[in-house]
């Protein structure tokens, strides 16, 4: 069998240096194998060190959503991306001068909009209050959603929440569906042979001692104050971040007197989402594609990245996870409150719900994400939130 005929580009360093013996043996070389063989083998070992980080990034790349790479686009021919929707067998992506960092990145790079809850002078009043209200508006009119920068959310609080979680998932499925409630979505979810990674448990008024007492005797009869405790606390300091975002979104469209209304009218519930890594034979789907029917969903995420948003010109979004950033989500209610021509919560009876969210998923692998996917529909202003797994 004929063999291609391999050219050494790495014999010298003068190799590179026009004019020289070894660049003028090579340049009669190459033009001979192409008019003989139409191409040949270039052995060049200077790449040999980059092949490795070359080949995972490459892994990486291909990861990534569908609907995002096919934001990889080029008007000439065979450029951009080329596949169909999975499980297709044959996927390419180009990028044109790839020499350019910003040819690269910019294809299949979006972020979320973030603000920072957490800087001293934001102060009801100040320029830097003012200027956040701005921010809040724009980037849920933009994208639906935000990362919201919030460090008085410390470390031994998220901890202590997200051991609970695992203690709580930890618990025999016969306790856990304990977790009853005539309202729908407030109960125990999962267990379920179309979504068999999936379960949740949900805390209605998490910030109420009797409310957070009454679950953990329901889930532990003996007894769990560590569990009490943490849910709490949690769920007092995203409480306060939800009334903050909220604060700022009135103010920004001039309605802020509306604000003492919606913090007396909310019912909270902390939920509790987790995904365990599929088995050989099971499905690795999560949550089926819905919008979230509350004011604000606010999500914080485990230390495995489980988090996809799809913005306004169908981009998906990863959010890594962070101990201090949260997603904050515009859920149906607030999408109709601003629909509706001239919203006075006095000419309602309005009762607002916001979705405080826990990801849990400690055991899933980086070719396994169980993704929340949170999709914005088309509407110019606010939208819901569709979450979904992947």
């Amino acid at each position: 069998m004929a063999m291609v005929l391999g050219i050494d580009f790495s014999k010298k360093q003068d190799l590179v240096k026009p004019g020289s013996l070894e660049w003028n043996s090579v340049k009669l070389r190459v033009p001979e194998a192409l008019e003989e063989y139409g191409c040949f083998e270039a052995l060049f070992n200077r790449v040999v060190e980059l092949r490795k980080p070359v080949f995972r990034a490459s892994e990486e790349l291909f990861d990534i959503h569908f609907q995002t790479k096919k934001h990889c686009v080029s008007e000439k021919p065979f450029r951009g991306y080329y596949g169909t929707p999975p499980p297709g067998l044959f996927e390419s992506i180009s990028v044109d001068d790839g020499h350019v960092v910003e040819n690269i990145e910019q294809p299949l790079t979006v972020k979320l909009p973030v603000i920072d809850f957490s800087e001293e002078n934001l102060k009801p009043g100040s320029s830097a209050w003012a200027s956040a209200c701005t921010d809040v508006r724009r980037a849920l009119e933009e994208c639906g959603c935000f990362e919201a920068k919030f460090e008085k959310m410390h470390r031994h609080v998220r901890d202590a929440a997200f051991v609970g979680a695992e203690e709580l998932f930890g618990l025999p499925t016969e306790v856990k569906l304990r977790n009853t409630n005539d309202k729908p979505g407030f109960h125990y979810f999962g267990q379920f042979e179309f979504m068999p990674l999936y379960e949740s448990l949900a805390v209605e008024n998490p910030t109420s001692f009797d409310a957070t007492s009454n679950f953990t005797r329901l889930m532990w009869p003996d007894g769990n104050d560590r569990f009490r405790e943490s849910a709490q606390s949690y769920s007092e300091l995203v409480t306060e971040l939800d009334r903050t975002v909220a604060r700022m979104l009135f103010e920004s469209y001039g309605v802020g007197y509306y604000y003492d209304y919606y913090s007396k009218n909310t019912t909270y519930l902390l939920r509790y989402f987790s995904y365990t890594e599929p088995m050989l034979d099971q499905t690795n789907a999560g949550i089926l594609p819905h919008t979230d029917k509350t004011f604000f969903s606010i999500i914080h995420q485990g230390d495995i990245s489980g988090l996809m948003v799809k913005v306004k010109d169908d981009r998906w979004v990863d959010v890594p996870p962070s101990p201090t950033s949260f997603v904050v989500m515009a859920g149906d209610a607030l999408m109709v409150a601003h629909s509706l021509p001239s919203f006075s919560p006095h000419s309602f009876s309005f009762q607002f719900l916001s979705e405080l969210l826990l990801l849990l998923s400690p055991s899933l692998s980086n070719r396994c994400k169980a993704n929340q996917i949170a999709e914005m529909p088309n509407n110019p202003q606010f939208s819901g939130v569709q979450v979904a797994g992947d």
